[in-house]
């Protein structure tokens, strides 16, 4: 029961923060981030990539949770593909920094 209802929740979670992200381009919100450096014409583009990596990522997390009670060696795959989702988006934010 808990293998369904933690992927619930974690999906809506990152379904509202990627929402708030998007519609008020406030970046200081993700960790990590020095805003202070980013370009003000590419807040939008990091506000955008951030989301939707932030989504993809959650999705493959969420369904390796769902999975680790079935298949644990699946599991794991989506697990590291969930981190592995994540790694674009900080890629193209060095890209943006230097």
């Amino acid at each position: 029961m808990l293998s369904v209802i933690i992927p619930i929740l974690l999906l809506i979670m990152s379904a509202i923060m990627a929402i708030y992200v998007l519609s008020s381009k406030n970046i200081k919100v993700i960790a990590s981030i020095e805003s202070e450096r980013v370009p003000k014409k590419l807040i939008n583009k990091i506000a955008t990539y951030f989301s939707t990596s932030l989504m993809i990522s959650t999705l493959f997390i969420a369904i390796g949770i769902y999975l680790t009670e079935k298949n644990l060696l699946v599991a794991l795959l989506f697990f590291a593909f969930g981190i592995a989702a994540l790694l674009p988006f900080y890629y193209y934010y060095h890209k943006v920094q230097k």
